[in-house]
């Protein structure tokens, strides 16, 4: 008998880019397939491009769909702030008070 994995934890690196959409997505894919809750810890992110918000964004909506959990842990003001300008800060669940 094989334990279930009862969460994935994405871990977001200081510099999250196109460059490094690859290795998220990857990761994305690979927690939608094992388990129903997906943690995001957004605490180092410094900078994050628009192509990797818009996956996050597709990741939470298909989570959604699905009827899995997926959560941003510690955003980091870098994250919290491009969330914002890019209008997903709500889709993401971070409140700002």
């Amino acid at each position: 008998m094989t334990a279930a994995i009862l969460e994935e934890i994405i871990i977001l690196p200081a510099v999250q880019t196109i460059e490094t959409i690859k290795g998220l997505h990857e990761e994305a894919k690979y927690g939608f397939n094992q388990t129903d809750f997906i943690t995001i810890d957004a605490s180092q992110v410094e900078t994050i491009d628009t192509a990797s918000l818009q996956l996050l964004a597709i990741l939470f909506q298909s989570a959604q769909q699905l009827a899995k959990t997926v959560v941003i842990q510690d955003p980091s003001p870098g994250f919290v702030e491009a969330s914002q300008l890019s209008g997903l800060i709500g889709l993401f669940g971070i409140t700002t008070e």
